[in-house]
């Protein structure tokens, strides 16, 4: 099957979306099927740099348009170069997406669309666009990332059946690639011998950086490392830091990450009840958080916030420990527990590695979606739309 894949963002990005859709776009290759992924262009990245970055093969195709600072004038290049790529290369058998508009606008007649959602449409050319994909023919099937994502599809659009919206969670790659020579972590910093806690990710608000900060002044005793954010923002925190067991690493490329999660200790994912996006709307009721099935694949004990979305991942005592968002003193005596009892550490890490191979991976989930698209292209577009 030739898909194009509409990826919705920049590459390379700091974004986790971006790795999202080159993760997915390797998978789905891996199904033996003809990927096309579509991509805004930075900096004239090489195709060869950014499949390094992410640490993924090439085995399916990167078309990349160019990008301004100028977000209209960007969205309208690309809108128009991808036009003018499809139409040279011809009709593919599946397109699919993360941006609305660019599936309401870019598909070609009659050919089968699966959007796939990681909220709800926010932006006023994503609701008009949405709007207008539920009224085609073509529009097969729609893909969200939790549980709780479907319920307010559902609420919020009538002409949706639950049979139309199907729950994939995003996952991570079982096998962890390091390559020792391109990619050395260099020694943490902190105390010599000390528990190293660790975190990768954003430092946007509501990832719960304020909260690493008043556990490791209330437990000075052990390492916390920050991998990850935009250089302003870590440089904000750097500043206003004045503890000694804190380090911020700033942002690095994905294809690094298993490697300093190899160092950690503990894994945590100190999600608030309120994570905003650039839309301003709040994400934390939606998330399928990419970094704890990260965690989850470098086989390390995790805590968690306890956030109804997480619960459809993560079981409190068996692969994880869950625990108020705000209250950093129980999140102290679970490090210490884990500290104290390395035998249960590691039986949580094994069980959250098995359940990953078992339901997480990339690979499956872009099997389960495959079998998706074969099934719904046997049957009715979206059940109840006109």
């Amino acid at each position: 099957m030739n898909i194009f894949y509409f990826s919705g963002t920049k590459l390379p990005s700091q974004n986790a979306q971006s790795i999202h859709a080159m993760k997915m776009a390797q998978a789905f290759s891996k199904t033996e099927h003809d990927v096309t992924l579509f991509a805004g262009g930075v900096n004239n990245a090489a195709s060869d740099d950014i499949f390094n970055i992410y640490d993924t093969e090439q085995i399916f195709k990167l078309y990349l348009s160019s990008h301004f600072n100028m977000p209209l004038v960007s969205d309208a290049k690309r809108l128009l170069t991808f036009a003018g790529k499809i139409a040279r290369v011809g009709k593919p058998d599946l397109v699919y997406g993360h941006n609305p508009l660019e599936l309401a606008l870019l598909s070609p007649r009659n050919t089968p669309i699966v959007f796939e959602a990681h909220c709800l449409p926010s932006l006023p050319s994503h609701n008009w666009a949405f709007s207008k994909l539920l009224k085609q023919k073509n529009l097969h099937a729609i893909v969200v990332v939790s549980d709780v994502l479907k319920q307010a599809f559902l609420k919020k659009y009538s002409e949706i059946e639950p049979e139309d919206i199907f729950v994939a969670h995003d996952g991570a790659d079982l096998i962890r690639h390091i390559r020792s020579s391109d990619n050395e972590v260099n020694i943490l910093r902190g105390k010599t011998g000390a528990l190293n806690i660790g975190y990768t990710g954003s430092l946007a608000p509501g990832k719960g950086i304020a909260l690493i900060t008043r556990i490791a002044k209330i437990r000075p005793e052990y390492n916390f490392h920050i991998i990850g954010g935009k250089k302003k923002h870590v440089q904000k925190l750097e500043t206003k830091n004045t503890l000694k067991n804190l380090h911020f690493y700033g942002y690095r490329d994905h294809a690094e990450i298993p490697s300093y999660l190899e160092t950690f200790d503990i894994t945590v994912a100190p999600y608030q009840h309120r994570a905003l996006i650039k839309t301003g709307h709040n994400m934390s009721r939606w998330i399928s958080p990419m970094k704890v099935f990260e965690y989850m694949a470098a086989q390390k004990p995790i805590i968690c916030s306890d956030l109804p979305t997480i619960h459809e991942i993560l079981k409190h005592e068996h692969n994880a420990l869950l625990l108020p968002a705000s209250d950093e003193h129980k999140w102290g005596e679970a490090i210490d527990m884990i500290k104290d009892n390395p035998e249960e550490g590691q039986r949580l890490a094994r069980n959250a590695y098995e359940n990953l191979k078992d339901k997480y991976t990339w690979d499956k989930r872009a099997q389960a979606i495959t079998d998706l698209c074969f099934h719904k292209h046997q049957s009715p577009r979206l059940s109840k739309a006109l």
